[in-house]
């Protein structure tokens, strides 16, 4: 399994990691996974934000987002911004951004990338 390839502190590696497995366990019935995406999950220099996306199940809940994001920045000081989705709106092609977090997503709670490969 390849370890996550970001230019963020370890430490702040574990905590997108510990406190996504902590919001996915209580509330595993309405959530698929929790995926790193965007400037941070693609290694560069200097990331402006941290950019997360939540797939949930059937039916969305922001104030799982909510309670995910000040889990986050109660620890990271970079700015944290929270995506929600359904499984079935990440397919949609009206989501411009589905074919990088397919390709390019890493999963904080299984802690690989996705499985989806570009052609």
């Amino acid at each position: 399994m390849r370890k996550l390839e970001i230019m963020l502190p370890k430490q702040w590696r574990n905590i997108l990691e510990q406190e996504s497995k902590k919001v996915f366990l209580k509330y595993e019935l309405q959530i698929i996974d929790i995926l790193l995406f965007g400037t941070v999950e693609r290694a560069k220099a200097q990331p402006k934000d941290i950019d997360v996306l939540i797939i949930f199940k059937k039916k969305k809940d922001l104030m799982i987002a909510q309670e995910l994001r000040k889990r986050f920045i109660a620890k990271i000081s970079l700015p944290i911004q929270i995506t929600t989705k359904t499984y079935e709106e990440l397919f949609q092609s009206s989501f411009v951004v589905r074919e990088s977090i397919l390709s390019e997503g890493y999963s904080l709670i299984y802690q690989h990338r996705t499985y989806f490969k570009r052609s």
